[in-house]
């Protein structure tokens, strides 16, 4: 990923970040009986939600601020539970 000045970070921070989520989807996963058919692409999607919303913040894109953000981020997180949730095929 990159910063607000267009550096972008190292591929093994990336990797390692990558896998940290993708273990907590799946633990996630086995906590709620949820089966996903692709956990890589779910990652990469909860990834790119979380990025986005802190970089709109970041360059203070956001009406309301961090606070705000960090709502948006928590319901946004929650909301992407809960369609993955309903759409296992447990």
């Amino acid at each position: 990923m990159f910063d607000l000045k267009g550096k972008m970070h190292e591929v093994e921070e990336a990797k390692a970040a990558f896998l940290l989520v993708r273990a907590a989807i799946e633990e996630w996963n086995q906590a709620n009986g949820v089966r996903m058919a692709d956990l890589d692409a779910a990652v990469d999607i909860l990834w790119a939600t979380m990025h986005g919303l802190v970089t709109l913040t970041m360059a203070q894109l956001v009406y309301g601020g961090s606070n705000r953000a960090r709502g948006l981020l928590a319901q946004a997180v929650s909301d992407l539970l809960t369609a993955w949730k309903m759409q296992s095929p447990s």
